[in-house]
């Protein structure tokens, strides 16, 4: 719970399901005085049997517009919608610092990917890469989980390696599958390509760009 709210009852929620079961609680959820406006994720978590740690997670909004009701007239309503789908896009900030991997047989080069948490609270998630298959023989980690604080901004990268055996010419692409809090957001895609030279060499083409959609 982040420390600007505050709910009731504060848990931990205790329970003992049998086969079949079910427990549900409904809490009060405030904000503290001197709380800043903005939005808020409140999550839920319980542990497994293998150790992991499972949540859920809902979101709070302080001094901000509520999700527009169905039953407003559709042209408020269709107004209300595309504002909220603008403030959840505004939520995380998502940019590539290199949209181009240009690598030499048995190369290695990075791929990264820049998030900046814009709401009021942490925000916790995890970053896929997504290519297709066969694309080259070594890409590092595949998924990455992550956590930036309010304002907070954290860089992901991957290293991504040519098979020894890859043609000139070859051309494929890459992008990350971002993903926090039940959100889930796509960067633009990342060019990828064999070029002639030494084997084992890389070379890194930086173009910077921003995911806005």
């Amino acid at each position: 719970m982040p420390p600007q709210l505050a709910v009731d009852p504060p848990g931990p929620l205790r329970y003992d399901l049998p086969a079949r079961g079910h427990a549900s609680w409904e809490l009060r959820v405030g904000a503290r005085a001197g709380a800043a406006a903005g939005k808020y994720f409140l999550a839920a978590r319980i542990r497994d049997g293998a150790g992991q740690l499972l949540e859920d997670a809902a979101l709070v909004t302080v001094g901000e517009p509520a999700m527009p009701s169905p039953g407003l007239p559709a042209d408020e309503f269709i107004e209300r919608y595309l504002a909220e789908e603008q403030a959840t896009t505004a939520e995380l900030d998502i940019s590539l610092p290199s949209r181009e991997l240009v690598l030499r047989p048995g190369g290695q080069g990075e791929i990264s990917v820049r998030l900046a948490n814009r709401t009021a609270a942490g925000l916790r998630g995890e970053a896929q890469l997504v290519y297709p298959a066969g694309s080259w023989g070594e890409a590092r980690p595949w998924t990455r989980g992550f956590a930036a604080g309010p304002g907070e901004e954290v860089t992901l990268r991957y290293w991504v390696t040519a098979a020894a055996s890859a043609r000139h010419g070859q051309a494929w692409w890459v992008l990350v599958k971002v993903m926090y809090f039940g959100r889930l957001r796509y960067t633009e895609a990342i060019a990828c390509s064999i070029a002639d030279g030494p084997l084992g060499e890389t070379l890194h083409v930086s173009a910077s760009a921003s995911e806005r959609q």
